[in-house]
């Protein structure tokens, strides 16, 4: 499957094993139960708090997790600003969108 393919929450489950965490001790990690960390990977639907702290702890940029490894990948999934403010994360129109780790 390629990274276009996946969603979120597969992406997350895949560098959560690459990277050697079992579900519950990337919960203990990030400071999260068990059943919401299960939950996050099936839905796919980080905070944007909870993304950060995946990114530092499977040393993957936050980009990397919502859109894939490649660079075109990442413009191609692109989301909207309404996709974006629908997970949290406040988009401000007249500003670009930058998302760092």
């Amino acid at each position: 499957m390629s990274d276009h393919e996946e969603n979120i929450g597969r992406r997350i489950a895949r560098y959560r094993n690459l990277a050697g965490y079992t579900q519950q001790t990337a919960a203990d990690a990030i400071g999260i139960n068990k059943n919401s960390y299960a939950r996050m990977e099936r839905s796919g639907t980080p905070k944007p708090d909870v993304l950060k702290k995946l990114s530092d702890i499977f040393n993957v940029p936050v980009q990397v997790l919502l859109y894939g490894e490649s660079d075109n990948e990442i413009t191609a999934q692109a989301p909207t600003s309404s996709a974006l403010k629908d997970i949290g994360f406040d988009i401000k129109q007249d500003e670009p969108l930058v998302l760092t780790t």
